[in-house]
């Protein structure tokens, strides 16, 4: 699940339920592992949600299943014309 929708739906407290609604639990998601250090340490997420939103966010990313992603060599070493230093 990407970081910004779980901030969104925890800002409206809406996140219980989402997932009630798409038959889910914390549990059947998938969150990146640095998700609560995002949370926790972006200057641009601090300045948009209150304290206690990120530390909800940060509970319920806890809950979910952690992933790392994984990168092939050839993705690793793609190089996009605009987005990547020449």
């Amino acid at each position: 699940m990407d970081n910004d929708i779980i901030l969104k739906l925890v800002a409206c407290n809406l996140f219980s339920e989402a997932l009630r609604s798409l038959n889910l639990v914390e549990s059947d998601l998938r969150v990146l592992s640095d998700a609560k250090y995002v949370f926790r340490n972006s200057r641009r997420i601090s300045r948009k949600y209150p304290l206690e939103v990120r530390e909800n966010a940060i509970l319920i990313v806890e809950r979910c299943q952690n992933i790392q992603p994984q990168l092939s060599e050839e993705l690793r070493n793609l190089q996009i014309e605009g987005l990547d230093k020449a």
